[in-house]
């Protein structure tokens, strides 16, 4: 492989709630392109070696409208279940637009069974832990974590090579929901708290 500084265009995702660009990417759901030098036209992933142990994915997200309440599976649950990594990711904020807000798992912890019951009675929304955000804040996202993005926010999200994110609840519209699933990989122990550093 010749070594040089790549201009990589990225994958465009388009979404029911906005979109992603997959700008750094070797996973096979959507790849980045090259755009320059010897190697012009080529997919990324198919210029380095060993593209599918490449550890990151890199991202632009903007949420025209506030994402699924959703979880993503660890490596392991993710290996056996999905054929796929699992995710843990972190966000920098671009623009967190008028009075942004994130959530970051729950008000308290909660049981496996208390939480079916939530989603049961269409309760979950009034037990998330929203948190205020400006540009610049920085906000990790382990495994197991309970999150949304919601409306008017564009990030960076710097995760694991994944593609696997399992819905709890995607306020009536009319996409598949991965509730069992959801609840086998929450983290149970962890889902309330908040990673945010201020002023990164």
């Amino acid at each position: 492989m010749e070594k040089y500084a790549m201009k990589l265009k990225p994958y465009l995702s388009n979404k029911i709630w906005g979109w992603e660009k997959w700008n750094l990417s070797c996973h096979p759901d959507g790849k980045s392109t090259i755009e320059n030098g010897p190697y012009k036209g080529m997919y990324f992933a198919d210029v380095i070696k060993d593209p599918e142990s490449f550890p990151i994915l890199i991202k632009i997200i903007y949420a025209k409208s506030r994402l699924s309440i959703q979880v993503h599976p660890d490596d392991d649950y993710a290996r056996l279940f999905e054929k796929d990594n699992g995710k843990s990711e972190c966000w920098y904020i671009l623009d967190a637009g008028e009075n942004g807000t994130l959530v970051v798992g729950l008000k308290k912890k909660f049981t496996r069974q208390e939480i079916q019951a939530m989603i049961d009675s269409g309760a979950l929304e009034y037990h998330l832990n929203t948190i205020d955000i400006a540009s610049g804040d920085f906000i990790y996202i382990p495994t197991g974590t309970i999150h949304t993005i919601n409306s008017g926010i564009r990030l960076i999200e710097v995760q694991q090579s994944s593609n696997v994110t399992y819905r709890l609840y995607d306020w009536g519209r009319p996409r598949e929901l991965h509730i069992e699933k959801s609840l086998d990989v929450i983290d149970y122990e962890t889902s309330a708290v908040c990673g945010k550093v201020d002023g990164f």
